[in-house]
């Protein structure tokens, strides 16, 4: 037979410790918690351990040519060394190997078990084929080897026969399990495992650290990374460099720098986030910090969540809450935002604040919602700051007055209670009371309506019925012209001079052109106009002791009426999107329903097909709400 060689190839090394010291590998261990405390079952300690002593090998026999042997079964010596040549083999067995193409599988220590692995790592195989010289060079064995054997210097994680500490191997044996409570770390001077409960703490990572010294702290994992800490009981770092979790079911899931101190606070990721609050969460982004209790920071950075159950999606610089008593306070996003009342949210923008309770800032620049309730929807530099204000949009608009409004505008400002301001520079004064102001007017009186110009289709002023005011309401019409008259009227008694003065306000030549005046004598109409309007004053001739009613009108020649003729002449093209339509339609559009509910409807209609199409769409809308 010629000489044989051997090219070996470990495949597969499956094997269970059971090296390290019994007593030493249970000491200092805890039992877990009892099924009686409801966390956790407690496992059946007398279940029995049966540990194979064996390593699985597979090699190739080959002639000196390196051709494989013919198939046959060989006598083949194995001898295990802790030296690569001489020395006194510590473990043999010799088995009978099946080969095919010079492949063969054997089972180290099926009839000689291998009672130990050597601590120093240094083991070789030897081999000799058919009573033959050994073969050379010697296989040193290496890595999943080792696995017989896993100890550190503190915690031990196998011991001969089983133990509180064994390797068991499940059904199937791809899954290991252990009877005991079992801690594990990564090799590395670095790592530790803190605590005389080290032996429930997982340390993956490099340079980290479970567990605090001299407390009897358990269940600290840190999964993988540099330099973390999970310090307290439960508390878990997933990963990423110089995280901390040190309280108790703390946890943060990577990043770097991120602190989770809080009793169950969790920072999920980014960088030098802090969750101190109880049950606090930082969801990620930088410099971010959640300290209420139950508060929440999504994201962005230098953002801020101090209220109980209060929180901010994502962002920069932005605030919720400046206290823990601000409860629930909120920030969606934006730049510099701060909810500081109870309740309060901001929606988004920059620089904005909701400081009442219940306040809310939608979103925008500057704005404030100083009040409970009071809102701001958009715009910059708008303030609510009365209770229940509401500002909607617009630049430099101010609602201060308890339960007022400023839908937007420039520089309005609604300052009475229950007051109503818009457009530009309008102001209903804090003294007035349920007034609105329009196109840059100011209120003077309390449940008063202040516009520049009121453009109708018509008008009437309704009060209830003199004769009938519980069953009736009486509607007055207004008088139309193409002038703006001013009326004045009253009466007068002839002298006995013939003559009687009739003196008008100081302000008529100020405010009035065109002045006529017309007489009306009782029961003579022997009556004239003796001297016309001349310095606030006309003079009425007549029959002595005549009673005379006289009426006074002036045509406004002041700035606001000459500005409404500019702008609105008596005639006027229509140009424009007022091309091409019907003023009425617009109207008769909005009161139709009534015309036709009270019987009213008869001989009146729409002018154009496009004010009849807008109707029924108006009509349509509504069914559907």
């Amino acid at each position: 037979m010629k000489t044989v060689a051997a090219v070996l190839a470990i495949v597969a090394l499956c094997v269970c410790a059971w090296a390290a010291d019994d007593a030493a590998a249970g000491a200092g261990h805890n039992p877990i918690p009892s099924a009686e405390s409801g966390l956790c079952p407690k496992p059946d300690e007398t279940d029995a351990i049966t540990i194979p002593r064996m390593l699985s090998y597979q090699g190739k026999l080959t002639d000196t040519g390196g051709n494989p042997v013919r198939d046959s079964t060989y006598n083949v010596a194995f001898r295990l060394y802790t030296v690569a040549s001489g020395g006194t083999a510590f473990w043999s067995e010799t088995q009978s190997v099946q080969t095919k193409s010079g492949l063969f599988t054997v089972l180290l220590g099926v009839v000689t078990p291998i009672g130990y692995v050597p601590d120093a790592g240094e083991a070789y195989l030897g081999m000799a084929v058919g009573g033959g010289a050994e073969l050379t060079p010697r296989l040193r064995l290496v890595s999943s080897a080792y696995a017989y054997k896993a100890d550190t210097a503190n915690y031990a994680l196998a011991a001969p026969g089983g133990g509180d500490n064994a390797w068991v191997r499940g059904t199937p044996d791809s899954v290991l399990f252990t009877i005991r409570q079992l801690g594990i770390a990564r090799g590395g001077a670095g790592n530790a495992l803190w605590g005389n409960q080290a032996s429930t703490h997982v340390n993956f990572g490099l340079s980290c650290t479970t567990g605090t010294s001299g407390e009897n702290q358990q269940f600290s994992t840190v999964g993988g990374g540099f330099c973390n800490t999970a310090s307290k009981g439960e508390a878990t770092v997933g990963g990423g460099h110089g995280n901390i979790a040190s309280s108790i079911d703390a946890t943060v899931g990577g990043g770097f720098g991120n602190a989770a101190s809080g009793y169950t606070a969790t920072v999920a990721g980014g960088l030098q986030n802090s969750a101190t609050g109880l049950y606090a969460t930082v969801a990620g982004g930088f410099l971010n910090a959640a300290s209420g209790q139950c508060a929440m920071t999504g994201g962005g950075q230098y953002d801020t969540t101090q209220a109980i159950y209060g929180g901010i999606l994502s962002g920069y610089s932005n605030t919720a809450g400046d206290m823990e008593a601000d409860t629930a306070a909120t920030v969606t996003g934006g730049y510099d935002n701060a909810a500081t009342g109870k309740f309060a949210a901001v929606g988004g923008g920059r620089g904005n604040g909701a400081t009442g309770d219940y306040a809310t800032v939608a979103g925008g620049m500057g704005n404030a919602a100083g009040n409970i309730l009071a809102t701001v929807a958009g715009g910059s530099h708008n303030s609510a700051t009365g209770s229940d204000a509401a500002v909607g949009g617009g630049l430099d608009n101010c609602a201060s007055g308890s339960h007022s409004s400023v839908p937007g505008g420039y520089a309005d400002t609604a300052a009475g209670i229950y007051s109503f301001a818009t457009n530009d520079n309008s102001v209903v004064p804090s003294s007035y009371s349920h007034s609105a102001a329009f196109n840059g007017q100011t209120a003077t009186a309390a449940s008063q309506l202040r516009c520049g110009t009121l453009s109708k289709a018509g008008g009437s002023f309704t009060i209830d019925h003199p004769l009938d005011p519980d069953g009736r309401i009486l509607n007055h019409y207004f008088v139309e012209s193409p002038q703006m008259p001013n009326l004045y009227y009253g009466s007068v008694v002839v002298g006995a001079d013939g003559r009687a003065e009739v003196k008008l306000p100081d302000y008529f030549s100020a405010l009035n052109r065109n002045p006529m005046v017309q007489l009306t004598g009782v029961g003579a109409s022997d009556v004239y106009l003796a001297e016309d309007v001349s310095g606030n004053r006309f003079v009425i001739g007549g029959k002595p002791g005549t009673k005379v009613y006289w009426t006074a009108l002036g045509e406004r020649r002041d700035v606001s009426a000459e500005i409404i003729r500019r702008m609105m002449p008596v005639e006027q093209p229509k140009t424009g999107e007022l091309a091409g339509r019907m003023l009425d339609d617009e109207f008769l559009s909005g009161c139709m329903d009534q015309l036709v509910r009270v019987g009213k409807a008869e001989g009146i209609d729409f002018r154009t097909a496009a004010g009849r199409a807008r109707y029924e769409q108006m009509r349509s809308v509504a069914g559907e709400k």
